[in-house]
């Protein structure tokens, strides 16, 4: 049985326990190459290099334009938007809801608040994705639900309009 040291631990281990691989090819046979470290040693050094990437990536995903990208590319893929479309949007709402003119204040776990929804007619696209004709513009989450939950019906909320307005209470006098 052939053995050979871990430059690492420097114990003297068996062929096996290094990962190998066939570097080269000869007539007679294949030539094979072995790691400098044994097994456990080369796991602990491949955690430790992507601990060390892994703590740069989770930077990188903290900054505003790693968050500014993810965003062009969600609103392109499911609006047919871009993040220029949207801040252009958001600058001629100011930045509050297009129906009750109230900003967002939902929040994500980490208590930022979020930003408005984009808002698309579902009957010309069913479905979450946009063909990015039919984008109407930027609303509250409560907004939102609203007019889901009335399938984008004007005649649904004309009629709920009709009922508050009967039901209004009279001024206190």
């Amino acid at each position: 049985m052939e053995t050979k040291s871990c430059r690492t631990c420097g114990q003297v281990k068996s062929l096996d326990e290094f990962s190998s691989t066939v570097r080269h090819r000869i007539r007679i046979g294949d030539v094979r190459t072995y790691s400098l470290d044994c097994k456990p040693c080369a796991s602990k050094r491949s955690y430790a290099r992507q601990k060390k990437k892994w703590d740069a990536v989770k930077a990188y995903r903290a900054t505003d334009t790693y968050k500014r990208s993810q965003k062009d590319g969600w609103l392109r893929l499911n609006y047919h938007k871009s993040i220029e479309w949207f801040e252009t949007e958001l600058a001629k709402q100011n930045g509050v809801c297009a129906i009750c003119r109230n900003p967002e204040v939902r929040k994500t776990p980490k208590r930022e608040i979020k930003s408005l929804a984009v808002d698309h007619d579902h009957k010309c696209c069913p479905g979450p994705r946009s063909c990015g004709k039919c984008v109407r513009g930027l609303i509250c989450e409560k907004c939102n639900h609203a007019l889901g939950q009335t399938s984008d019906d004007p005649a649904i909320l004309e009629s709920a309009i009709s009922y508050l307005r009967r039901y209004k209470p009279s001024p206190k006098g």
